[in-house]
């Protein structure tokens, strides 16, 4: 039983674990902002975190050894009092980065020293502090050694209860209602008042040593460096697994900040849980040998299932009304089987920790060191798994070839427990068997069904009808293939004369005539409204690539600069020459492989032209091009007239969002005329005003062979004909919605909820 000191202490711990997710994903989004949000500076970010946790683990272990209860719950305080008060200090402190931000080129070899120096200076102290929970907690409120592993298991539980609880939080509630700047100053009380408490509590305690009640083991059952390379190794699955499962995840439901936050939390659950289990006597506990089993019998379920999701859950969305109930039911339900698929991997993997600490704790008898030694190795092991795993790989190998040489390195754990354990032959005969069969199972599994998994079930809306065949949603002959660091692209045949490209699982353009035409004339309305010439164009996203092909028909255009964030869209651009004007090929084309945000941030080129293609606005990330920094940002790199063209989309999305993406671009563009498209709106933006008149001055552009041939095959046979598509808007229809900012992202998860809903936005309540 737990005693009532125990209890208020778990209680706190509990606590400062749900703060310490709600920290990482609020300065994760921070420095996203700040560092672009392409997969490399998320990895980077992830390494930081985890590797200054690593360091804290290590250090405080080994100071922990020397000290007294009462100055280690007092040093516990102390960590939680400064993380609270570096949480307030964080916000003044990344203003001084973001005001140089564009100081060093991401293309220079100094941009990466530069982007860690940046990482470490913001949040390096915090999370380095936060690495003292464990050390501090199971070495100052231990009783004896023989109550170290229990009490150190329900540490390390509750504390990554917590931490799922501060995920889901984070990503359902807090930054959608409060923004990133109110729930960091929310959450910082959290850490001081558990702080000033543990400061209060410390006077309480024994001023001397712990001491064993009995000897230690004399001999580990694992030799001590196994028990650090299992440690290391199981972290690096675990960070490796954990980047498979978001991404995948955003194939099955769509990309965006709830599905995120949904895995994100599920995953630390189940760590949680396996935690947990640990805690269990000794005759019940499993073995390590039994346990890695475990993990590689589940991640070969994980392989089995993945590619079969898209199918499970388009026939359980058609259970669920489109309501918002329903989309908060459905996320839960999505979520406990998610939870329930992970279970036998992941919890066996929380599981490793607590049971490495139990053998090398019992063989040492130093329980700050043996937790500072073995989570040290484990964290620098998730670093790796981030940022190897989670990135770098993904240059070379498809997810699903990643979750496979994950599997292999768990039987190479299987191996190295059964080689040097000194328990039976039997035993590490079994050991062997079981590693041998799981590999041979793992080198017969077919590669993922993409035309399936690609596919994107999420965007059906007919999931109630239960004559329509899923199976006949899938892809109907895939061109071309990749997961790379940032996307899965796939290229696709529909027919014979309509071909798609699919980010995601999401189409983002197609040679079908709706996107043909809106993607043509992206181009081609800003082109015969400008008023000075164009010639340096800026394109944020390339897609299918009309719309620098119908730039590379004018004349005065001499610079196309394609700014687009996923490299397999730039290496699949020539399946679309047929279409778009050769563009690949054309010598006015220059690619940069970039975020925008940091694109923008650091080019020192002005444009006579930026137009944006990004995605839906749900996607996650997606959302900073959407915001009002953004547009602040395009201003500046923009020539004296010169425009900024926005597409929008009016599917699967609400008046208020709309009224939200309005307010925000009219806010920093004071002048704005609006086209519509089918279903689609172009916005163009300007810092002064359209003169007239303009006819003239189109009229010539539209007399030019090429371009009159382009506009005519689109159906615009006169100038009249294009202009007749601008629509009317009424400022004052939308000047009561708020702007869409980083720092309160409310956009992201306001068109989330819309698509869910299947939304269709009507502009006439505009006009």
């Amino acid at each position: 039983m737990l005693s009532t000191q125990r209890r208020f202490v778990l209680a706190l711990t509990f606590l400062t674990g749900f703060s310490g997710l709600v920290y990482e994903v609020t300065w994760q989004k921070y420095l996203a902002n700040l560092l672009g949000s392409q997969a490399k500076a998320n990895a980077l970010i992830l390494a930081v975190f985890l590797g200054c946790l690593s360091l804290g683990y290590v250090a405080f272990g080994r100071w922990s050894k020397f000290k007294s209860p009462r100055e280690l719950i007092r040093a516990y305080g102390l960590a939680e009092l400064t993380i609270g008060l570096w949480a307030l200090a964080f916000l003044p402190l990344q203003k001084v980065f973001w005001a140089h931000v564009g100081a060093v080129d991401p293309t220079s070899w100094l941009a990466l020293p530069c982007e860690l120096t940046i990482c470490l200076l913001l949040i390096g102290v915090p999370t380095f502090l936060m690495g003292g929970t464990l050390p501090l907690l199971t070495q100052g409120l231990s009783e004896n050694i023989n109550d170290s592993s229990r009490w150190h298991a329900q540490v390390y539980a509750t504390n990554t209860f917590g931490a799922f609880m501060g995920a889901l939080a984070a990503g359902f509630v807090l930054l959608p209602m409060l923004g990133l700047k109110v729930t960091l100053l929310a959450v910082s009380l959290i850490n001081i008042f558990a702080g000033l408490l543990f400061l209060r509590g410390s006077k309480k305690l024994l001023d001397t040593k712990l001491t064993a009640t009995q000897e230690p083991q004399a001999t580990p059952t694992i030799n001590t460096h196994v028990i650090g390379f299992l440690a290391f190794l199981s972290g690096f699955v675990a960070l490796s697994v954990q980047n498979i499962v978001i991404r995948t995840t955003g194939l099955v439901m769509g990309s965006s900040e709830y599905t995120f936050s949904m895995i994100v939390g599920a995953y630390i659950l189940i760590l949680a849980i396996g935690a947990w289990s640990a805690s269990l006597n000794g005759k019940r506990a499993l073995s390590i040998g039994f346990n890695l089993t475990l993990v590689s019998i589940g991640l070969l379920l994980l392989y089995y299932i993945t590619p079969r999701l898209p199918i499970y859950f388009y026939l359980l969305r058609g259970h669920f009304a489109d309501s918002m109930p329903s989309f908060y039911l459905y996320h839960a339900t999505t979520f406990g089987i998610y939870a329930a698929i992970l279970l036998l991997s992941i919890g066996a993997l929380g599981r490793m920790l607590p049971m490495l600490f139990q053998i090398l704790n019992k063989s040492e008898g130093q329980l700050g060191g043996s937790v500072g030694y073995i989570y040290g190795l484990n964290t620098l092991g998730c670093v790796l798994g981030s940022l190897v795993g989670g990135y770098y790989l993904l240059n070379f190998l498809n997810l699903d070839q990643i979750l496979k040489l994950c599997v292999g390195l768990t039987v190479i754990a299987i191996f190295f427990v059964a080689t040097f354990q000194t328990t039976g032959r039997l035993y590490r005969g079994l050991l062997f068997s079981l590693g041998v069969l799981t590999i041979t199972l793992t080198w017969f599994l077919p590669h993922w069904d993409q035309t399936i998994l690609s596919a994107g079930y999420f965007r059906a809306h007919n999931y109630g009808n239960q004559d329509v065949d899923p199976i006949a949603f899938r892809l109907p002959r895939i061109v071309a293939f990749k997961d790379d660091p940032t996307a899965t692209v796939t290229i696709v045949d529909e027919t014979d004369q309509i071909r798609s490209i699919y980010l995601n699982g999401k189409t983002d353009g197609a040679t079908v005539k709706e996107d043909y035409i809106t993607t043509h004339m992206v181009a081609h309305v800003p082109m015969l409204l400008s008023q000075i010439p164009i010639s340096k164009v800026a394109i944020i996203g390339f897609g299918t690539g009309n719309t620098a092909g119908v730039f590379s028909i004018y004349p005065e255009v001499r610079q196309i600069h394609v700014v687009e964030i996923s490299s397999a869209v730039k290496d699949f651009a020539h399946f679309f020459d047929f279409s778009n004007h050769n563009i690949s090929k054309s010598p006015k084309l220059t690619w940069n492989l970039d975020d925008a945000f940091r694109f923008l941030s650091n080019d020192q080129n002005r444009y006579s032209l930026i137009v944006s293609e990004p995605s839906n606005p749900w996607v996650v990330g997606v959302e900073r091009v959407y915001s009002q920094d953004f547009y602040q940002r395009v201003s500046t790199r923009l020539e004296p007239g010169g425009l900024y063209v926005q597409w929008f989309h009016l599917y699967e999305i609400s008046n208020p969002t709309v009224g939200i993406v309005f307010k925000t671009f009219a806010s920093v563009f004071s002048h704005v005329k609006y086209f519509c498209f089918a279903n689609d709106v172009i916005l163009i933006g300007r810092m002064s005003e359209f003169d007239a008149p303009i006819a003239l001055l189109a009229q010539s552009k539209f007399s030019n062979p090429e371009i009159e041939s382009d506009l005519k095959s689109l159906g615009f046979d006169t100038l009249d004909s294009v202009l007749t598509h601008e629509i009317q808007i009424r400022p004052l229809s939308f000047s009561n919605f708020d702007a869409h900012t980083l720092e309160k992202p409310i956009l992201s998860y306001s068109a989330e909820k819309d698509f869910f809903l299947k939304s269709v936005a009507d502009l006439a309540l505009f006009k």
